[in-house]
């Protein structure tokens, strides 16, 4: 191309703060863009974050525009048929920025060469359908997240209610293309569900290779981590708790279960083994104590941080297969994979008793992540999307100039 090209990026999370995986996955992928060109950052959410995480995000990127989205009610019968019915409609999840802060990013766009927006719902926060020059970051789709809690939901109630968001998220999905010139996505998977692959750039989540990498574990001591206010974590040690724990107790009374992450119950404590630690603010030390960490997940979507993280740490990983989507793994390979609460206990004992089970997981898991999962290994896949974004514009620009 003949110039180094100017991107807007556009984020719903904010880069610094409480660690988890769309908020990493918003800081990698900036600064890969930064690799690419000059980089103007703007922050949109229905949350807030603190000064010291603005001011980090100032440090380190052009930030312009920090809005924080208000209220729109969806009222009205007409508003609420176009809400279940037309795909086109963009209240979808009724919050939108300020108008005035809306005007700012417009222009900032039309002064860009490429705008990186990193999910849709920040993209529908505008009310804007069309967005030129862009790509549309997904770390995970809407309709696989409610089609997963269709297929876990405990009455036929909250099965429709699923049911029917999952179909509207994929009514929304198919029209992507006609709003954005491309998209990204986290896995293989992911991409083979839009209508348009050549426009797909595959993105996985990926983890920054750790100045240290731990040795072995303790042989009697399994983890979790995540935020457990967030429903597919949640929902997942709940199940792990009831359904597996018992298991491994009945055969390791001495096992230990270690949940790192905010928002869990205090009940979950008084468990035999279990040890609520909330937020840890030196992840890699705590997990470098565990013979496994455990991904119990039956609902959601996308791809999970945690496990690029485990494998860069050498950490030996169980989890379920929808834990582990997106991911080109194979159980009893880089993982072990188990679906019902026997076949996961049993996996736990497997790697808990063996040292050289852990071990050999240990070194599969480290070598996925060095070919596949470091980020500067996926530096190339963020360049080409956004050149591929420009050659395409370059190309329709050139087909009006002829017309």
């Amino acid at each position: 191309m003949s110039h180094t090209p100017k991107i807007l990026y556009i984020a719903t999370h904010c880069p610094f703060g409480e660690s988890y995986g769309a908020r990493m996955r918003t800081l990698q992928i900036g600064r890969l863009l930064q690799r690419v060109g000059p980089v103007t950052m703007v922050l949109a959410s229905v949350g807030r974050w603190s000064d010291e995480d603005i001011a980090q995000t100032r440090a380190e990127f052009d930030l312009r525009v920090v809005s924080r989205a208000e209220p729109v009610p969806i009222r009205g019968p007409v508003e609420r048929l176009r809400h279940e019915f037309d795909p086109g409609y963009l209240n979808t999840h009724g919050f939108a920025v300020p108008r005035a802060d809306a005007e700012k990013v417009f222009a900032l766009a039309d002064s860009h060469d490429v705008v990186w927006l990193h999910t849709l719902r920040v993209a529908n926060l505008f009310r804007r359908w069309k967005w030129e020059r862009s790509v549309l970051d997904i770390d995970d789709f809407l309709s696989q997240y409610h089609a997963t809690m269709a297929s876990q939901a405990a009455n036929p109630v909250q099965r429709l209610i699923s049911s029917r968001r999952a179909w509207l998220w994929r009514r929304r999905e198919k029209d992507l293309f006609d709003r954005f010139d491309a998209v990204s996505v986290c896995s293989e998977e992911d991409r083979s569900r839009l209508a348009h692959p050549e426009r797909v750039h595959v993105i996985p989540n990926g983890f920054d290779d750790p100045p240290q990498v731990r040795q072995a574990g303790s042989p009697s001591c399994l983890g979790v981590i995540g935020r457990l206010d967030y429903l597919p974590n949640r929902d997942g040690v709940e199940w792990f708790l009831q359904k597996v724990w018992p298991g491994v107790r009945a055969r390791m009374p001495d096992a230990e279960f270690r949940i790192v992450g905010t928002g869990a119950p205090e009940s979950w404590g008084r468990i035999a083994g279990v040890s609520v630690l909330g937020y840890v603010e030196d992840s890699a030390a705590e997990i470098a104590g565990w013979a496994a960490m455990t991904v119990p997940l039956h609902i959601g979507a996308g791809t999970r941080i945690k496990i690029a993280e485990a494998f860069a740490r050498a950490c030996p990983v169980i989890s379920t297969t929808l834990g582990a989507f997106g991911y080109e793994v194979e159980n009893g390979r880089e993982l072990l994979l188990a679906d019902t609460p026997e076949a996961f206990a049993d996996a736990c004992i497997r790697v808990l008793r063996s040292k050289e089970e852990r071990a050999r997981l240990s070194a599969a898991g480290r070598s996925y992540f060095l070919s596949r999962l470091h980020w500067d290994a996926l530096a190339r896949r963020v360049e080409d999307a956004v050149e591929g974004v420009r050659r395409r514009n370059q190309s329709v620009e050139r087909e009006r100039e002829y017309a």
